[in-house]
Parts: C-alpha cells; structure tokens; sequence
C-alpha cells in the first residue's frame, strides 16, 4: 500500500519509470492522505514525482502467502 501523507499540500506521482512519473498520461496521482495498492515484487520499480518536493509518501509491503505453485 502506498500513502501520500496527510501533511501534504499537494500531488504525489506514482509510474513505472522515471520518466513515466513526470509525465501526465502516465502516472498515478495521490492526493494527500490517498492510498492505492500496486502487486509488484520489488518497491525500487516504484518511481514517484511531486508537484511539492518536500511531500513525503509511505510504502507498506505486505508479502502474500506462496500458494505452493
């Protein structure tokens, strides 16, 4: 799960690459106190922007159980 805090005064930006993250077609925005989840295996395939560089996100890793396969 990812958070934009609450403290925020303005969008955070969430892609798949750096350049994906600054572009606006591209890019999930968070408003502040928003959540989303994203399925990925790895958060340093994570990239954001924000239109306030002192705007700060939170990231919760929950680990799904291997179903054996």
């Amino acid at each position: 799960v990812i958070t934009a805090r609450r403290s925020n005064t303005q969008h955070r930006y969430l892609a798949n690459t750096q350049v994906n993250a600054q572009t606006a077609n591209n890019r999930k925005a968070l408003v502040p106190g928003q959540s989303t989840t994203l399925r990925i295996d790895d958060t340093s395939k994570i990239w954001t922007d924000a239109d306030n560089t002192t705007d700060r996100i939170e990231i919760f890793v929950q680990r799904i159980p291997s179903t054996g396969g």
